[in-house]
């Protein structure tokens, strides 16, 4: 190892020298020529791989994009190809659609809870165990909790929601 001698200064006639090591920098092993031909097949291996990607299309963006609709549903087809198809089927729609309106219609369920400070409470159908938001704006009656109604639903912000809730005199 190489040293220098600083001179680090005086004081009462007397000279302050200190030898400090030289450090020196690490000879260049390879020349520029080595580093454009590693530069070179890098970038010809990175071709390479994305070559491959595109080939096996797999990972394109069209593959990982998901549509909900307004219900929360998840499904691969965009909201505005599913109502096209719906409309293609005129002949069937007008059927299907009475029948989805019958289902929607006097459902039998049994109130689960209610927040009387609120003013708004849920019922758990009977047949199924879905349960249905509702408010007392709503209902016909005085409800408690554990009372049968009879109530229609409604698409909401949020899901189903039971409207024109009456009760069953049982």
């Amino acid at each position: 190892m190489n040293y220098i001698l600083f001179f680090c200064g005086a004081r009462y006639n007397k000279i302050f020298l200190k030898l400090k090591p030289i450090y020196m920098a690490r000879p260049i092993l390879s020349s520029k020529r080595d580093n454009e031909k590693k530069k070179v097949e890098r970038r010809a291996e990175k071709q390479k791989r994305k070559e491959t990607r595109k080939a096996s299309g797999t990972n394109s963006m069209d593959d990982m994009i998901a549509y909900a609709d307004h219900y929360g549903n998840i499904s691969a087809t965009p909201p505005g190809a599913y109502d096209s198809r719906q409309s293609t089927n005129d002949n069937n729609s007008g059927a299907d659609n009475n029948d989805r309106q019958s289902a929607l219609k006097n459902i039998k369920g049994r109130v689960e809870h209610i927040n009387q400070e609120k003013g708004y409470g849920f019922i758990k159908d009977i047949a199924k165990t879905d349960k249905y938001y509702f408010h007392f704006s709503n209902t016909s009656d005085k409800l408690l909790v554990n009372d049968i109604v009879l109530l229609d639903l409604e698409h909401g912000r949020k899901g189903l929601n039971a409207v024109n809730v009456r009760k069953l005199n049982e």
